[in-house]
């Protein structure tokens, strides 16, 4: 989404597109289906994967912050205690640094809790934020070029070798959505912003974006091979799009998760989860010849509470239950539960509507959506 740390909560001030597309509520597909490995045919063409059980993440806004170890932790407690079970992944931002804040550090105190679920996968949020200027203007070029900034005074080569020695110490997997959103005008690092010359550059574009993204890579994958990357643009039906996907991804060598952020924006809208993301998702089947092999993630979703009696349930209860059954490569999904009010957006948490609490956990405990990384 549009921000989360104290950073992102700028961006996320922009007005975003809304879907307003009625379509009538689609049935419950797979409440049938007890098989957790069945081979099924993907709803995008031309991809072929056995169906292995979805991980259900969640985003809180305790993990807007890497060094807040109590929070997130209380935080999984209560997730655990709700739903029953442990989150199969917990989101935590760790932006480069932003406003004059120091720069964020691998989060081992928050891996390293006697309380961090074994269960749960960290989806460490890595933004530019802070990264170039105080707000990660020109991040791109000022990562490519190891540029000194008040921040890094060491250079930014400086400072990824150090997270990455901090992440092979911790020395267990953990996947890192790396500079997300960056088809969207919000972010820092967007393309066709900044045009200037600090720290080398002459403005945004697609190829410096990819460069940062294989410069960031290619100082962290032989320090720390246990970190994944995962490329996580927004989706693609926005019409604030900068680009083409394939214009933003910077190869399948360095790329080992692919997906997108998306949102329901109203409570009006009736259009299935499925519907939503099928172009996001063949959008993502054609980046590259090795995309199609690629495991997908739904880095953030929500659905803004309101509309029909049961249209948030039925949005949530189905749309995961299609994703199983019509997607194969959709490895995760990553739920946003954040009530964003206080900057004019929906209270996207699962308990904003009552009824949703029991249905996210009936979803929990099927054998479906019981997966792992």
């Amino acid at each position: 989404m549009k921000g989360i740390a104290a950073a992102i909560i700028v961006a996320m001030a922009a007005t975003l597109s809304r879907a307003a597309d009625p379509t009538p509520r689609l049935p419950d597909l797979v409440s049938a289906r007890t098989s957790t490995n069945i081979a099924v045919r993907s709803g995008v063409p031309g991809t072929n994967h056995t169906r292995t059980p979805i991980v259900l993440g969640l985003s809180r806004i305790a993990g807007e912050s890497s060094q807040n170890a109590q929070g997130v932790i209380d935080s999984l407690a209560d997730a655990t205690a709700t739903y029953g079970r442990a989150p199969g992944s917990f989101t935590i931002w760790c932006n480069f640094g932003a406003g004059g804040n120091p720069i964020a550090t691998f989060p081992t105190a928050i891996l390293n809790h006697p309380r961090w679920p074994a269960a749960t996968m960290p989806v460490i949020g890595w933004a530019l934020h802070g990264a170039g200027d105080s707000d990660g203007r020109y991040s791109n070029h000022a990562i490519i070029n190891n540029a000194a900034t008040p921040v890094s005074p060491a250079g930014w080569h400086h400072y990824i070798t150090t997270w990455a020695q901090a992440a092979a110490g911790y020395n267990k997997p953990v996947i890192v959505r790396l500079a997300h959103e960056m088809n969207m005008a919000w972010v820092p690092w967007a393309v066709g912003k900044h045009v200037g010359t600090t720290y080398g550059g002459s403005g945004n574009t697609f190829a410096n974006y990819r460069q940062m993204w294989q410069t960031v890579y290619g100082l962290v994958h032989p320090i720390a091979p246990k970190v994944k990357f995962f490329w996580c643009p927004w989706d693609v039906t926005d019409p604030g799009n900068t680009g083409q996907y394939a214009d933003f991804y910077p190869g399948d060598a360095c790329v080992d998760y692919i997906g997108f952020d998306s949102y329901v924006w109203t409570g009006n809208v009736r259009q299935a989860m499925e519907e939503q993301f099928n172009p996001s998702l063949n959008a993502l089947h054609n980046l590259s010849p090795g995309s199609t092999r690629k495991p997908v993630i739904i880095g953030e979703l929500g659905r803004a509470p309101g509309g029909p009696d049961g249209a948030r349930v039925s949005w949530l209860r189905d749309g995961y239950r299609q994703l199983y059954a019509l997607h194969p490569n959709v490895k995760g999904i990553i739920y946003f539960d954040i009530d964003a009010r206080f900057l004019g957006h929906p209270d996207w948490r699962l308990s904003a509507d009552p009824s949703l609490v029991p249905t996210y956990k009936d979803l929990v405990a099927l054998p479906q959506f019981q997966g792992a990384y």
